[in-house]
């Protein structure tokens, strides 16, 4: 005869788990707002370095957060109200920096390379053209500046032929940090010296008859090389190039 199992104790009331019951009317937060909210944040920094078209992204879920979330369903409207609030305030202004920052420097490379490509043009009258742009302290140690640059650039119509007088200024949605990369070289047209430092100069690529040459302007600030100086650079030219050199893109067809 089997023996009958005791009954099971009662279970004492404070070693059972606990489990809350929500709060009457508590209402949970949408994720997609936080994200959005966040990500207009972040990308404000991404923005600045060039790449605004990346506020598109918070901008366009903190408008679905508001499509879809309806009050009482979900919290988190406010923040993505923010978020659309700073992806439109952010992407914009940094779209305009950059807009201008490609302008002037457009109008930077067009002017030089106008000047250089001047056929009749005397030196004084490239002097006059160039001097606005050129480093005070290059000039004065190298008197002779406008002369070489003329010389290097006729060595790059000799290779490629004549100026269309047309600039590849890249993509707009890149920014204009792109201007301060340097692109892959295959070696300086006339000569063989070493290409200037990271964050040193601006690379524009400049179109000619039988091909493309990539143009170096060395950005010189307070005796120093540094392409910081861009700053200073407003709708009229400012005294900051140093030197100006041309090589030969890779990989050029």
């Amino acid at each position: 005869m089997n023996e009958q199992q005791p009954p099971p104790e009662p279970q004492d009331e404070q070693s059972a788990p606990y489990h809350p019951a929500p709060r009457q009317g508590w209402v949970p937060m949408s994720a997609l707002a936080v994200t959005a909210f966040v990500l207009s944040i972040v990308f404000m920094f991404v923005a600045f370095y060039g790449l605004w078209i990346v506020e598109l992204v918070p901008l366009a879920m903190g408008v679905f957060t508001l499509l879809t979330v309806k009050p009482g369903q979900k919290r988190g409207r406010i923040l993505a109200i923010w978020a659309i609030v700073i992806a439109i305030g952010a992407g914009s202004c940094t779209y305009f920096m950059h807009a201008n920052m490609r302008a002037v420097v457009g109008e930077m490379g067009e002017t030089i390379l106008a000047a250089l490509s001047a056929k009749g043009a005397t030196p004084e009258d490239r002097e006059k053209a160039l001097k606005p742009w050129l480093f005070e302290e290059a000039l004065e140690k190298n008197p002779d500046l406008v002369a070489t640059l003329h010389e290097r650039f006729l060595k790059v119509e000799a290779e490629l032929g004549p100026y269309k007088n047309e600039l590849d200024l890249g993509s707009p949605y890149r920014g204009s940090m792109t201007y301060m990369m340097q692109p892959d070289l295959d070696g300086e047209i006339g000569s063989e010296d070493t290409p200037p430092g990271m964050l040193t100069a601006l690379w524009i690529t400049a179109k000619f008859e039988k091909g493309n040459a990539v143009m170096s302007l060395t950005i010189r600030r307070g005796g120093r090389d540094d392409v910081w100086a861009l700053g200073e650079l407003q709708a009229k030219a400012a005294p900051i190039i140093g030197d100006i050199r041309f090589y030969r893109p890779k990989n050029e067809p």
